[in-house]
């Protein structure tokens, strides 16, 4: 896998990156750019590193560019064969949009609409290669 347009956006976005472990897996991150800031608490599974911020911004911006796919939570919900009346399903959904929309902030339009553009490339070269 090809992350290239990762370190572009992270050089061009002037992003920062603060890992704190709370406890055994757990770990408090902290994405930093000119623009503001994206404050996250994650668990890693055993045997994983912790985590770095080329992998959260990769993380985050597939969470982005699923989501941007739907023009609604019901669309989302009937693709993805969720239940709305159960509480966490509608967290999810909140929470994504949420990420998307703080990660489009931190980087700024043009640099998320960049990222997200250098995502589809990389996904269409790594399909189109033979295996």
């Amino acid at each position: 896998m090809t992350t290239d347009f990762i370190a572009e956006t992270i050089a061009d976005a002037q992003l920062t990156f603060e890992v704190e472990k709370i406890s055994e897996g757990y770990y408090a991150c902290q994405i930093t750019s000119p623009l503001g800031e994206m404050k996250r608490k994650l668990r890693m599974k055993p045997g994983y590193e912790p985590p770095t911020l080329g992998g959260m911004l990769y993380h985050y911006v597939l969470i982005a560019q699923n989501i941007s796919e739907y023009d609604d939570m019901f669309e989302w919900a009937d693709d993805t064969n969720r239940d709305l009346t159960e509480a966490e399903t509608i967290q999810e959904f909140k929470q994504m949009v949420e990420d998307e929309t703080n990660l489009r902030l931190l980087l700024s339009e043009e640099t998320f609409q960049n990222l997200l553009s250098g995502l589809a490339i990389n996904q269409a070269t790594n399909n189109a290669v033979p295996r």
